[in-house]
Parts: structure tokens; sequence; C-alpha cells
């Protein structure tokens, strides 16, 4: 792989309202300005950049489906996500903006992925990993560099700590009124409408699609609860279905005080994060579809796999991790290992994505005297 002489921070630029608007620029610039300087100061001589889709942006999305034969809305949106590749004109037009540079994503589609295979441009991908019940998120990060894929799995989480924060919520919880749900009852998490863990074979997935697995699971529970996702409003179809199908009661309980509930044994959903996150309550984890996230697992052969996400915590606000990260990729420089004074939930507060977490931290109570239960 030839050096690099530039970076370029981006994400899903692909992605579109169903207007045909840009969707994703406020996480691409959050990402931005949250990475600017700690990969400046690792940088020797190369630039660093941004490419996003808006109207003061660098890259026309329109362009882009056009060249695909495609309007820019949600459903075309699902189609380019997950295809095996762009037509050549796409690719002809995308090349300029990330040839000669090592890309920092956030949520990069698999399809711009593979267009970076082929076109051997390196990455540093970034999602929000799907446990985010810590002190604070933290990321899962993956990568097209066999070096800085070692310098993750140095610096990843060890998950020891997801079981033992866990167990610290199922104490919180413990000690509170218990919820009058029956013993072996199971819990259904919906989703938001539309979200990136939805898309498969070119479409966007719905709790209908499972209507069949569904009634299996709910037959097997002496109770169901759903608990809707806090955002996804437009659902009441969905909320019908499932009432129909067996003893399934609509929940507004906290997500967390839920999983940390004794009597309920089964967690399932299409690919819900709270699926995953289950596992370290005790609970048993059904995805209708999949785990939408290929996760490094410590207990395992580590070969390199530009693939899989590891869970790194905020070391990615530190220059030296950037120095290692990029060095073999760009000329970098010296740089120490200065680090923020540790806090609860500074990168959940920045991003301002709680997940259900404000219920069980004494530094967001306040949030919980407006009622909100999310």
């Amino acid at each position: 792989m030839e050096s690099a002489n530039r970076v370029v921070i981006t994400g899903d630029v692909l992605r579109a309202n169903a207007n045909g608007t840009p969707n994703q620029p406020l996480n691409i610039r959050w990402l931005y300005n949250l990475l600017h300087y700690p990969i400046s100061r690792a940088l020797g001589s190369a630039k660093l950049e941004i490419v996003i889709w808006d109207d003061e942006g660098t890259l026309d999305g329109r362009r882009v489906y056009e060249l695909c034969g495609l309007e820019p809305n949600e459903e075309n949106w699902a189609r380019l996500a997950t295809a095996e590749e762009l037509p050549p004109g796409a690719v002809e037009y995308l090349s300029p903006f990330f040839r000669g540079a090592v890309v920092i994503g956030f949520e990069l589609p698999d399809v711009l992925i593979r267009t970076f295979h082929a076109l051997q441009i390196d990455y540093v991908d970034l999602t929000i990993h799907p446990v985010r019940f810590l002190d604070d998120i933290l990321f899962g990060v993956r990568t097209s560099i066999p070096e800085a894929f070692e310098v993750l799995k140095v610096r990843a989480v060890d998950e020891d700590v997801f079981h033992i924060q866990a167990g610290l919520h199922k104490a919180t919880v413990s000690r509170m009124t218990p919820l009058p749900i029956p013993a072996d009852s199971c819990l259904c998490v919906g989703q938001t409408r539309v979200d990136k863990s939805l898309v498969a074979q070119g479409r966007i997935l719905s709790l209908l699609d499972y209507r069949d697995e569904v009634q299996r699971i709910i037959d097997r529970h002496s109770r169901t609860y759903f608990k809707p996702h806090p955002y996804a409003a437009g659902q009441e179809d969905v909320v019908r279905a499932l009432v129909e199908l067996g003893d399934v009661e609509i929940t507004g309980e906290n997500i967390y005080r839920l999983l940390a509930d004794e009597h309920i044994t089964e967690v399932f959903g299409i690919s819900s994060s709270a699926i995953y996150e289950a596992a370290f309550f005790g609970k048993k984890g059904t995805y209708l579809y999949m785990n939408p996230l290929r996760l490094w697992d410590a207990t395992r052969p580590s070969n390199f796999d530009p693939w899989v996400f590891v869970p790194v915590y905020d070391d990615l606000l530190s220059p030296r991790c950037w120095a290692e990260l990029l060095a073999r990729r760009l000329k970098v420089n010296t740089c120490p290992e200065n680090r923020l004074a540790p806090k609860a939930s500074r990168l959940r507060i920045s991003l301002q994505s709680h997940w259900g977490y404000n219920f069980l931290d004494s530094e967001l109570l306040l949030r919980n005297m407006t009622g909100e239960r999310v």
C-alpha cells in the first residue's frame, strides 16, 4: 500500500433523507470537531480535510445517485449502502475525494468500504459500540491497516469491564421497587424506522417481516413486553401486529431497568444494540436479523480482519493514539499520551445521545425530572 499525503474525515456521504436531502452532516462535523486537534497534532506535513455532502460541502451526493441511475431518498440509500459495488461512473466521481488519503470515517457504509478496498484506500472507521451502559459510550473501530489493527488490540477495552458495569446496574435496580413482571417474560426492543443496522439486501427491515418468528418467541414466554424506541414515531402498525400475537404489553420503562429485571429471560429484536447488551445482564439475546457489527473477541484468535470492530474508550482523543494508528501510512510527530481527566458521560453528552443511561447515572438524574424514560 502506498503512503498517503493527507487525512480525510468523512462518513456516510451517500445517506439521504426521504426528501433527498443529506442525512449525515451533523455526525460528520461532530467527528471532525472531536478529532481535529488530536489528529492534527499527530500529523507531520500531511493535511487534514473533511469530505461532506451538504449545501456547503465538498461532495455532491445527488450527483452520485444520478450516476447510479437513482433518485436520492431513503429507499435508494438502502439499495446503495448494501450494494456489492458502485457503477464505474460513481467510483470515478468519488475517487478524487479520497485518493492519496487515509480516510477517518463515522459509520461508513459497506459499499464505500468495498470501494476503498478496490481503490487501495486505507481507512479507520468508527461507530458507536453497542455497549452503551458504561460510564461513557465507547467506539468500535475497524481499519484496513494491519499495524493499526494491532494498536487497537492493545488499546481495546476488556470485556470484563462490560460484565462488571452490568453487575453494578443490576445491583442498583435490585434496590428499586420491583416491576410487576411475571416470571419467564421476554422483552421485544423496537428500533427507529430507518437505521443503518436495519438495512439488508437493499431494503429497510421491519418487525413485520418476522411475524412467524416473533410468534414463536411470544408463545414460549408467560408475557412479552414491547419497548418502542423513544424516537420512533408512526409505528402503530407494528404495535397492533404485536398485540394481536399474544400476551403483549407496551412499556415505557427504562431499557436498563428492564434488562436488569430478573423475570425477563429473553430479549429479542431485529438488530438492536440492546440484544447484544442483554448477555451482560444474564439474558438470552435473539436477533431476528443479525448483529450488524462484527465485533472483536479477545478470547478467540485475533488475526487481522478489516471488517472487525475493536472496542476503544477515549484513547481516540489522545494524539499519541493517532500517531500510532497512522504511522505506517503517514509521516507522524512524536506525541505525548496527553489525556483528559476521567469524567463520566463526556462523549455521551457531546453526542447528545444517552440511550437510556440517564436513568442510572447520578450526573444525569436531572433529566429524569423531565419524565424522560428512554
